[in-house]
């Protein structure tokens, strides 16, 4: 009797234990399975969340008296194309009394410039971008990279106008379009007045007379070019400076087919880059 007690003891242990397993594992499985729902739910939301663009509303302070100006709206557009909705715009004049008060609670000392408030730092890559710009605090973005001219929003007075004199050579087929170079100086904020004059014009001759010009196509800048720090860092590996006058010289080569005043030839960079590379190997 005491054999046939201790199996059954045996076989309901076994079969507790069983049990056991059997219905703490199904208990933790749910337990896995309620856990990696709620990490996928969370990660659906947090990608839409991602996906979701930035709500911003943006003002922009301009001068009436300056259509010359600085133009910082395609900023807006560059931002509706970085996933931002821009839920209001507004455009107010310097003398405008909101604007007024905005230019002194931001400090602003250049116009135009723009405002935006909202989930201006949403994501990494618009937080980035705003960044290099100008100023984050909290929800608030403030453009200070102002490029020219632009006015000085405590004076009134417009700052930054300069001269660009374009200097091509229409009997030069192969010659690189002088033209490019607008597209370039706007990079560095520079928005000059530009009058484009061929290489045999009594403009363009006493340009290259003045400042000993032998390479063209090219440019000469003037004006209040000091302005313009970026532009001024790059320029030393570019150009020179005479009289106050900003002279491509050095950096022609770099942007294409090109004539030497001097010995009257058209030079081909890649061509001579090639021929070098052919003697390089004999």
């Amino acid at each position: 009797m005491g054999n046939s007690d201790t199996k059954v003891t045996i076989h309901f242990w076994l079969l507790a234990v069983f049990f056991a397993v059997t219905l703490g594992g199904a208990g933790l499985g749910a337990l896995y399975m309620t856990r990696a729902n709620s990490i996928a739910k969370a990660r659906i939301a947090e990608n839409k969340e991602t996906a979701r663009p930035a709500n911003i509303e943006a003002i922009a302070i301009k001068d009436k008296n300056c259509p010359e100006c600085f133009d910082a709206m395609p900023l807006l557009a560059n931002l509706e194309n970085a996933n931002v909705k821009l839920t209001s715009q507004r455009i107010l004049d310097r003398t405008d009394d909101e604007a007024k008060t905005l230019i002194a609670k931001y400090a602003i000392a250049k116009l135009p410039t723009i405002i935006l408030r909202g989930e201006v730092q949403k994501n990494a890559d618009l937080k980035a971008a705003l960044a290099r710009a100008g100023d984050i605090n909290g929800d608030t973005f403030v453009l200070r990279q102002v490029g020219g001219p632009y006015i000085a929003a405590a004076t009134g007075k417009i700052t930054g106008k300069t001269e660009l004199m374009l200097i091509g050579d229409s009997s030069c087929n192969k010659c690189y379009d002088v033209k490019q170079h607008q597209a370039i100086l706007s990079q560095f904020g520079l928005s000059p007045q530009i009058t484009t004059v061929d290489v045999n014009s009594p403009s363009a001759r006493a340009l290259i007379s003045r400042y000993q010009i032998s390479l063209i196509p090219t440019f000469v800048l003037t004006g209040e070019v000091k302005e313009y720090p970026a532009f001024l860092k790059i320029w030393p590996q570019v150009g020179t400076v005479k009289s106050g006058a900003y002279i491509f010289t050095q950096g022609v080569p770099a942007m294409g087919v090109y004539r030497d005043l001097k010995t009257g030839k058209t030079i081909d960079p890649d061509q001579l880059a090639k021929q070098s590379g052919t003697t390089a190997k004999k």
